[in-house]
């Protein structure tokens, strides 16, 4: 699968899961993720970290593509994202896979990017 095909695939799925953290809504934010994640990510893990994490960043703003990279057994995509409450943008990686030709949500994680101060 070319890279133009997987963003056309992701990028909806990545604005929906970060508006559904936004709005409170597990069942959306899990609804593109493996059985394997979501048993790793229940409902119960999702309120805790949205009750520390939301309140800090507030909602998102925006969400820019970086880069694809592929392996033998995934594909990752990261992205630049941006919250209300945070002046600097966060890097959020998503590790995809395939079952039955869907690409589904393995892993989500972010960090914090460098600003130019702390290089």
């Amino acid at each position: 699968m070319c890279d133009d095909k997987v963003l056309e695939i992701v990028t909806p799925m990545a604005k929906s899961m970060e508006q559904a953290w936004d709005d409170n809504d597990y069942d959306t934010f899990v609804s593109g993720w493996s059985d394997e994640t979501r048993k790793k990510f229940a409902k119960e893990e999702f309120d805790r970290q949205r009750n520390i994490l939301f309140p800090r960043l507030g909602a998102y703003t925006t969400l820019k593509f970086l880069n694809i990279h592929r392996g033998p057994a995934e594909i990752i995509v990261q992205w630049e994202i941006k919250y209300l409450k945070r002046q600097e943008p966060l890097l959020l990686i998503y590790r995809l896979g395939q079952k039955e030709g869907k690409i589904i949500f393995t892993d989500c994680v972010f960090h914090a990017m460098p600003t130019p101060d702390s290089i």
